[in-house]
């Protein structure tokens, strides 16, 4: 499956030789402006691991998608799995300060499971979206999600899920994509280990999942 843009900017799945620039458009991303990555200090340098066993599989799992350029840059990704995905091979090794946002992440995924149905093949999960920052006015997150929305039909599933960390985020996902505001934790009031982990950010209130029937 493959799409052009206007910007004659090629979208399709990620494949093996994408895994370097995903990896750099999420590491961009992430380690320079997702908030809990700011909040706990997470160097760019240990995001690129992190987000680099991630990408490897999905280039397996064939999820996932990119936005490749003229010159055959990728200059944007969305990193896909199924909801009931195991994590990849590697995910031990990642620095710890990783532990508390999946503690976070992981208590909204019990709570929407206790709420609704979820087996493997039924829910396609958005996991992470990055864009090179010299796209960043070309709405490519918007244009890879509807992307993956089209796949994830192509797919059999019936239901996108994702998790939006930030103000823009959550925006464009609830009144530009269509999603619905399922749940969402409070980074003030959230703790691990009874720190409040997350107390330093202050430009957005929470943590959010959202979903959409497709």
């Amino acid at each position: 499956m493959i799409a052009t843009t206007e910007q004659n900017i090629t979208l399709e799945v990620l494949k093996p030789e994408h895994i370097v620039g995903a990896t750099r458009c999420i590491v961009d991303t992430f380690a320079k402006g997702e908030p809990m990555t700011v909040a706990l200090g997470i160097t760019p340098e240990e995001y690129t691991y992190f987000a680099q066993i991630f990408i490897e599989k999905a280039a397996v799992d064939q999820m996932s998608a990119v936005a490749v350029d003229d010159w055959g840059k990728v200059v944007g990704a969305t990193i896909c799995e199924d909801y009931t995905s195991a994590p990849p091979v590697g995910i031990k090794q990642i620095s710890e300060k990783f532990t508390s946002i999946f503690q976070l992440l992981e208590s909204l995924s019990e709570r929407y499971t206790q709420a609704y149905r979820v087996v493997p093949g039924s829910h396609y999960h958005i996991f992470m979206c990055g864009v090179s920052q010299s796209h960043a006015n070309l709405q490519l997150g918007q244009k890879l999600t509807r992307f993956v929305e089209d796949l994830a039909r192509e797919y059999g599933y019936h239901t996108l899920i994702c998790e939006a960390t930030g103000r823009i985020s959550q925006f464009v996902t609830e009144h530009q994509l269509g999603f619905q505001h399922i749940d969402e934790i409070s980074y003030q009031q959230f703790q691990y280990k009874n720190q409040p982990v997350f107390s330093s950010v202050d430009n957005v209130k929470s943590c959010a999942v959202y979903h959409k029937a497709l």
